[in-house]
């Protein structure tokens, strides 16, 4: 009788956690690298638009870089060569799924693989990808934006399911669709590249996310572009990525998950969104002796310890409000913001 008990509190605590836990489906991003001198490539993206059809969750990324150049190369997937992590050499065709290093030899071929990207050729990249469809996603991602003419300002926002406590960046990259090849070798007939890169709106590696990025944070990025002469509009898309910024390792640049949107498909900010500029900014988070607390003029506050100690509190705070935090020693704290009638609770650490 004992043991039924145990087991059925068991059972719903097990229960009662996965039903409590918040996950959405994850998007892939797949950075493909390919030139026109590349012969094997066309045999690879063959098989990769077809696996489109069985496994819609993912995006490609294309740079034109890895094996020479052609006349679709920017700076930035040139840069990009950096992910190979082989010392300067790369070749194609290949491909990086999420960014992510898991170790081991993904194309069987020479051993362990030195960075994310690996030759892709199937199955090695169709097998990656549903690998990676499989692991649920803990932040959300949306893009919005207007525009005049050719002019574009675009929002990138989303929301933390999960506590995500290394920097995390948001980038934004804009690739265009079937593009007519020029000189494709491995390829008979007419060929159109996929989703090729044309620039990377943001920075490379992305924008670091200064405010805090815990269960229930929220995050926005705006930018601005302008649709370059030669890009033809109708096929050009955004896609927006939230991952690992780390400058020194190219192993440690995990994406945690992106949208892809037809540019013509753009849609405004909605109401919701909108609001979410009003969200209360608290930075910097981890912080040595001081915070500033951002619009949340004349909100009360008070800063509580891990036992619920209450030690620190101001009332009718300015606009932009710096708090002095050097008698508190280092640790985590929490802080509650009380704005018309409305708590607020973030956590917030003190390092020094």
């Amino acid at each position: 009788m004992r043991k039924v008990l145990l087991l059925n509190i068991t059972l719903f605590i097990s229960i009662f956690a996965f039903a409590q836990s918040k996950s959405v489906q994850r998007t892939v991003v797949l950075e493909q690298f390919t030139t026109e001198d590349c012969g094997s490539c066309p045999y690879t993206l063959s098989a990769i638009e077809a696996h489109m059809d069985v496994n819609p969750n993912f995006v490609i990324i294309t740079h034109h870089s890895g094996y020479g150049t052609d006349w679709l190369t920017i700076e930035e997937s040139l840069a990009h060569r950096e992910f190979y992590n082989a010392g300067g050499s790369t070749f194609t065709p290949a491909g990086m799924f999420d960014r992510h290093y898991n170790g081991l030899d993904n194309d069987n071929y020479q051993g362990i693989d030195p960075g994310p990207v690996f030759w892709d050729a199937p199955p090695q990249g169709t097998n990656r990808i549903d690998e990676r469809t499989n692991i649920p996603a803990f932040v959300t991602v949306n893009i919005y934006g207007d525009h005049t003419s050719t002019s574009y300002n675009i929002t990138v926002t989303g929301e933390f399911l999960d506590d995500f406590p290394q920097d995390i960046g948001v980038s934004l990259w804009i690739t265009e669709d079937n593009i007519t090849s020029e000189t494709q070798s491995g390829a008979s007939g007419t060929w159109t590249h996929r989703f090729t890169v044309r620039d990377a709106i943001s920075s490379r590696l992305g924008d670091i996310i200064t405010e805090s990025t815990n269960t229930g944070d929220t995050f926005s990025k705006e930018y601005s572009f302008d649709v370059l002469d030669e890009w033809n509009l109708d096929e050009l898309y955004l896609v927006a990525i939230i991952g690992n910024n780390d400058d020194s390792d190219v192993n440690n640049r995990e994406i945690h998950n992106a949208k892809q949107i037809r540019l013509t498909n753009l849609q405004a900010v909605p109401v919701s969104v909108s609001e979410f500029y009003n969200r209360i900014n608290i930075y910097p988070n981890p912080s040595d002796n001081k915070i500033i607390i951002d619009n949340a003029k004349n909100a009360n506050i008070k800063i509580y310890d891990l036992t619920g100690k209450l030690v620190f509190s101001k009332n009718n705070i300015n606009e932009y409000q710096s708090i002095d935090l050097s008698n508190l020693n280092k640790g985590t704290y929490f802080i509650k913001v009380n704005r018309n009638n409305t708590i607020e609770t973030r956590k917030i650490i003190i390092s020094r």
